[in-house]
């Protein structure tokens, strides 16, 4: 999504998408956390065509960054407990060894291992070792110089939704951004029409 997309630039395709009824931000955001994990790891490059890209974001955009350093550790058990049925007579035993896996998960078997703790356990850590990092991104938003100010078409119909009490967060943004006199307009016209 950079300048040299044929779909046209970053900033393009984000008020084209806030320009839909129903906006899907989230790929915005996928796209620039793959792009900081890429810019931040240190045994990776990054190709010119990423950092044009993570340039437009910077100059449009303002975002929230977290970060999350994950590691793998094994765990072993060396004690493992088993647990026993006691058979009331023969049939019941022959029953049993003509389908024992019909059996394992037979309640006899659970209540015989009550006495059993946590702390009986013979359990071995391995070292733990590094497996991956992530970088999440939050309130992704344009930087105020580049507000869209939204349709007319869809001031409106957010302005209807204060009437139902419905608003969602997207909606809520476009009262923020909209330029007075409109939303002013708008809702007188709206008003008219619910009284």
């Amino acid at each position: 999504m950079t300048t040299t997309d044929a779909t046209g630039s970053l900033l393009e395709n984000f008020k084209n998408e806030l320009n839909k009824e129903k906006p899907s931000l989230w790929e915005f955001n996928y796209k620039l956390q793959v792009l900081l994990e890429r810019k931040y790891n240190p045994s990776a490059t990054l190709t010119e065509s990423m950092q044009k890209s993570i340039d437009e974001y910077e100059k449009y955009f303002d975002w929230e960054e977290s970060y999350e350093v994950n590691y793998h550790q094994s765990v072993y058990v060396q004690h493992e407990p088993s647990g026993t049925i006691q058979c009331d007579d023969l049939d019941e035993l022959k029953e049993i060894l003509s389908d024992p896996e019909e059996y394992k998960y037979d309640e006899r078997i659970d209540s015989g291992n009550e006495d059993f703790c946590i702390q009986d356990l013979d359990v071995t850590y391995e070292d733990r070792s590094f497996e991956d990092f992530s970088v999440s991104v939050t309130e992704l938003q344009l930087k105020p110089e580049y507000q869209v100010s939204p349709s007319r078409e869809i001031l409106e119909k957010t302005v209807r939704g204060l009437f139902y009490h419905n608003l969602s967060d997207y909606q809520i943004r476009i009262l923020k951004c909209s330029d007075k006199d409109l939303l002013s307009d708008v809702i007188d016209e709206v008003k008219k029409r619910f009284n």
